[in-house]
C-alpha cells in the first residue's frame, strides 16, 4: 500500500536536534491522516523517540561534499533509502509549517521550488552588493585560513540552476538513477555542478514547480529593506503561504537566542528577539 512520508535530513552540528523535533510537531498539526516522519541522520541523540531515525544512505561522498552544499540529500533518492512504497515530501530543517500540507502530496513526478513558487519573486542583487558580499566571503576565508574555492569549468550543455530542493516531493524509488549517477563519478559532479539541487535538476527527465506563491521566503517576502532592518523585525508571515522557508541566514534559533544579527547577514541586520519566531518555537520545539 502506498504511504505518505515527510522526510528530513540532519548531519553535523549546524542544526541541533530540536530542529527535527520542531518540524515533526508542526507537521503533526498540519497533516491529517496517516503519514510517516523520517529523519535521515548521523546522530539520533536528542531527537523525539516517535521519529523514525535512519542512517543517511552512504554515497561515498568525500568530506568536502558534506561541508559545501547539501550533497548528502541525494541519498534520499537511493534505492536503499526506503523499505516501502509511496510518496515522499522532503522539507529542510530551517522551515516553518503554517498550514495544510496535504496539497504537497498531490500529483506525481518530481516537484520542487521554482522562482514563481515564492510568494514574492527574489530581487536581483546590485553589482555593489554582490561585490561587498564577495569581499566579505573572501575575508572570512582568509581569517579561517581556508583556500579559495576552485572555479567550476564552464560546460555549455549544463543549464543554469533554477530549481530549489528546500521542499521537494517524489515517488519513492522513481529516481534511483540520480543517486547512482552521483556515485559513478563524484569528483565530476562536485566540479561541474553548483550544489545538489543543480545536479538533481540536470539529471531529471522533467520536473514540476510548486504552484505560484506556494512558499513564503523570509529573505524575499518578510525581511525589511536594508536601512529599515535595524529598526523593524521581519514581518510575521501570517497566512501568506502554508510553508515558510528560512533557507540560509538567519536561522530560526538565531532570531530567538541571539540579540543581534551576525556578519553572515550583512548588509541586513536585526536587533532583539523576533517575537513571532519565538512563539512558533515555543509551540513546536519540544
Amino acid at each position: 500500500m502506498a504511504e505518505r512520508a515527510v522526510i528530513c535530513m540532519r548531519w553535523g552540528d549546524v542544526f541541533p536536534p530540536v530542529y527535527v523535533n520542531a518540524l515533526y510537531h508542526a507537521v503533526q498539526d498540519h497533516l491529517d491522516g496517516p503519514f510517516r516522519f523520517i529523519c535521515f541522520t548521523d546522530d539520533a541523540e536528542g531527537i523525539d523517540p516517535d521519529i523514525d531515525c535512519r542512517p543517511i544512505p552512504d554515497l561515498g561522498l568525500p568530506p568536502r561534499a558534506w561541508a559545501r552544499g547539501a550533497w548528502p540529500k541525494i541519498g534520499v533518492l537511493a534505492r536503499e533509502a526506503f523499505d516501502f512504497e509511496g510518496r515522499a515530501l522532503f522539507i529542510d530543517l530551517d522551515t516553518f509549517i503554517l498550514d495544510d500540507l496535504a496539497p504537497f502530496f498531490e500529483g506525481t513526478g518530481f516537484r520542487a521550488i521554482a522562482a514563481s513558487s515564492w510568494t514574492r519573486l527574489p530581487r536581483p542583487k546590485s553589482a555593489i552588493l554582490r561585490w561587498l558580499k564577495g569581499g566579505l566571503r573572501a575575508l572570512k576565508r582568509s581569517l579561517k585560513g581556508a583556500p579559495k574555492p576552485e572555479a567550476r569549468p564552464a560546460v555549455a550543455e549544463i543549464p543554469p540552476n533554477n530549481m530549489g530542493t528546500g521542499i521537494f516531493a517524489f515517488d519513492i524509488g522513481a529516481h534511483v538513477e540520480i543517486a547512482e549517477a552521483l556515485v559513478a563519478d563524484i569528483d565530476r559532479a562536485l566540479a561541474l555542478y553548483i550544489n545538489e539541487q543543480h545536479f538533481i535538476q540536470c539529471h531529471l527527465d522533467g520536473w514540476t514547480p510548486w504552484p505560484d506563491r506556494t512558499i513564503c521566503s523570509l529573505k524575499y517576502d518578510l525581511r525589511q529593506p536594508v536601512l529599515r532592518s535595524p529598526f523593524r523585525h521581519p514581518e510575521n508571515p501570517g497566512n501568506r503561504a502554508p510553508i515558510l522557508a528560512f533557507h540560509g541566514d538567519p536561522r530560526p534559533l538565531d532570531m530567538i537566542e541571539n540579540r543581534i544579527s551576525s556578519a553572515r547577514e550583512f548588509p541586513h541586520m536585526w536587533i532583539g528577539k523576533v517575537r513571532w519566531v519565538h512563539a512558533y518555537w515555543q509551540k513546536y520545539a519540544r
